[in-house]
């Protein structure tokens, strides 16, 4: 909700929001999907990648689904036609042994709490935001096991940024790891 949230406020209202439903044509949708393509960023030149452009679409789309339903929009530019960009499979490449071994001792010889998280993370699996939610009482050092329990992530809202702590997304996602002793 919160990603859709900041898409359609970032992104779809700034540009779409003073549209009529009316005049929003398939060539006016495959403009705006252009131009976010291209030079879609906010802070900085160049545009939003796939993913997040298709995500805007869907949210664009949804609000359109919810016209229809709701108020009686009839897509007469068939702008729910529109595809969306093409999102690349991308080939997940993972450290092998020595560069994980390299990558770890460089991370003990610059030791700080960045350092320990980014370590513990290659060591474990565990993802960014189940790193941040950690708590001492999920660590248990005489059986050199660590609980997940929880899961921090950063949202959107109208006034900012927040962290919100909430419960992994699965119940898989609750699991007990081995530690190594070091």
């Amino acid at each position: 909700l919160a990603r859709y949230t900041a898409l359609a406020e970032r992104h779809i209202r700034p540009v779409l929001g003073q549209v009529p439903v009316k005049e929003l044509t398939s060539d006016r949708m495959e403009a705006f999907i252009a131009d976010k393509t291209k030079k879609g960023m906010l802070h900085r030149a160049g545009g939003l990648s796939s993913k997040t452009v298709s995500d805007i679409v869907f949210v664009l789309k949804s609000a359109l689904k919810f016209g229809k339903r709701k108020h009686g929009f009839v897509d007469v530019h068939d702008v729910m036609d529109v595809p969306s960009p093409n999102i690349p499979k991308n080939r997940v490449e993972t450290f092998g042994e020595k560069e994980t071994k390299k990558l770890s001792q460089v991370l003990v010889k610059n030791w700080n709490r960045a350092s320990a998280m980014i370590l513990l993370s290659l060591n474990t699996g565990l993802r960014l935001g189940e790193v941040c939610g950690l708590k001492w009482s999920d660590l248990d050092e005489r059986e050199l096991e660590l609980s997940v329990n929880r899961t921090v992530q950063r949202t959107w809202n109208l006034k900012g940024t927040q962290l919100i702590v909430q419960s992994p997304k699965s119940e898989s996602s609750y699991r007990t790891l081995p530690l190594e002793k070091e």
